[in-house]
């Protein structure tokens, strides 16, 4: 981990990607005419909604294909626990198949308490329109359970090795959290209302700072860096990924434009 690093720098990382990020958010939510006028300006949204649409479909389509084991009880959670995937039923032995059916009830438990169906939704919204999209996965010592957040790639920076975008040795995430917040979770009392978080992680250790100041430095408990980072749409050699707003620009802008016209003439009319 590099001794000299501070969380101010990353303020000048990545502006590029950030300016995308907040132009496509800014399209998408309806921030649509690129110079305001007294005329009137109408926002037929069609980008929202082809996202929104595409995005249901996706998620409507994702499934997995299961072959109950005999005995298998009527309620969802017996199925859970009593199903195992088509070629580990033909190929294993029962103690494997049994092994199967348990690694199996401990996805379903954890994505029932993450609540996963939700939480791919909005991400996958969330990757779509700005390009990019992550998960979190971490241990809860409070709960004692595994939690999937998805952080906002907004506060993400990540390192790669060389030409090799699949070996990331380290990531940044950084968030802003209130005094009453920074209280309860680390016991620690500021004297202004927000500050700005940033965690640090390679496999080997890891560092929490507020601000430019470190609050905890130490080994990381995982031996892994906790973050799934992917692309929306890759562009050849970039890490980072394409949102779809930018193909729908052109067409969106030209429809608020046409209609905005035809509405004044109507209204003249």
């Amino acid at each position: 981990m590099p001794t000299d690093f501070k969380p101010s720098d990353l303020a000048n990382l990545d502006r590029e990607r950030f300016a995308n990020y907040k132009a496509a958010l800014d399209f998408y939510n309806g921030t649509q005419w690129e110079r305001q006028s007294k005329n009137r300006q109408l926002v037929l949204n069609y980008a929202k909604i082809t996202v929104d649409k595409v995005t249901s479909f996706l998620m409507n389509e994702i499934n997995y294909s299961f072959e109950p084991m005999p005995g298998a009880g009527a309620s969802p959670a017996s199925k859970a626990s009593a199903i195992v995937p088509r070629a580990v039923s033909q190929a294993y032995t029962p103690a494997e198949k049994d092994a199967a059916r348990q690694a199996e009830d401990l996805i379903y438990t954890v994505l029932d308490q993450n609540n996963a169906q939700e939480l791919d939704y909005t991400t996958e919204i969330d990757t779509a329109v700005l390009g990019d999209g992550c998960y979190k996965v971490t241990w809860d010592a409070v709960e004692k359970r595994v939690r999937i957040t998805a952080p906002d790639v907004n506060g993400l920076f990540a390192w790669w090795q060389g030409d090799d975008l699949n070996r990331v040795y380290k990531v940044a995430s950084r968030y802003q959290l209130s005094a009453e917040e920074i209280q309860l979770i680390y016991k620690k009392a500021i004297t202004k209302k927000i500050a700005t978080i940033t965690e640090l992680w390679t496999d080997k250790e890891f560092q929490l700072f507020i601000d430019n100041d470190v609050l905890e430095k130490k080994p990381n408990p995982y031996g892994f860096i906790p973050f799934v980072i992917f692309p929306n749409l890759r562009k050849p050699k970039q890490f980072w990924g394409v949102s779809d707003i930018p193909s729908l620009m052109e067409s969106q802008k030209e429809l608020n434009r046409a209609f905005s016209q035809l509405s004044r003439i109507l209204e003249v009319s």
